[in-house]
């Protein structure tokens, strides 16, 4: 939503996650390690480094983010492609 809202020029605190229904502002960081909706696939992408849980909120989304590790980047795709099939079904 946040993407969304910047164009549309919709008002910051409207661009609520429209999944998950905990009343936050859908940005990167929402989608990646807050939705309940894509839980499962977190866990399988949190998995890829042990010391995840570690970081601060801040530095886990830079490491998702900014890593060259091959596994990582794929397992980062999986994990978004497979969260928008849940929020836009194909017909």
């Amino acid at each position: 939503m946040i993407e969304l809202g910047r164009r549309t020029q919709t008002e910051l605190e409207h661009q609520f996650c429209p999944k998950c229904h905990l009343n936050k502002i859908e940005d990167e960081w929402q989608f990646l390690s807050v939705c309940p909706l894509h839980a499962e696939e977190r866990d399988k992408l949190m998995r890829k480094s042990p010391l995840f849980h570690q970081l601060s909120d801040d530095d886990q989304l830079c490491w998702l983010i900014s890593n060259w590790d091959d596994e990582v980047i794929l397992a980062l795709a999986e994990y978004q492609y497979t969260a928008m099939s849940y929020r836009y079904p194909r017909p």
